[in-house]
């Protein structure tokens, strides 16, 4: 699946621009913060959502070192 079918295909939601701008903001968060910060603390649903978001290049994340939480940007 090419990256520009992938965008086509995700539906951003008011509370994904929340997030985004929340992350330009803060230029750096943890999958913990956005649960707390967006999803009412369900790590879950943060977890499904942020794997979309990233699948659709709206979201990068990298790890600092293997044994550290990702990083989102």
């Amino acid at each position: 699946m090419s990256s520009l079918s992938t965008v086509e295909s995700i539906k951003l939601q008011g509370r994904d621009l929340d997030l985004i701008r929340g992350l330009f903001e803060s230029r750096v968060m943890t999958a913990v913060h956005v649960a707390i910060l967006y999803f009412n603390g369900s790590k879950e649903a943060a977890k499904k959502r942020l794997h979309k978001l990233k699948t659709a290049g709206f979201i990068g994340d990298r790890r600092p070192k293997v044994y550290e939480p990702a990083l989102l940007f």
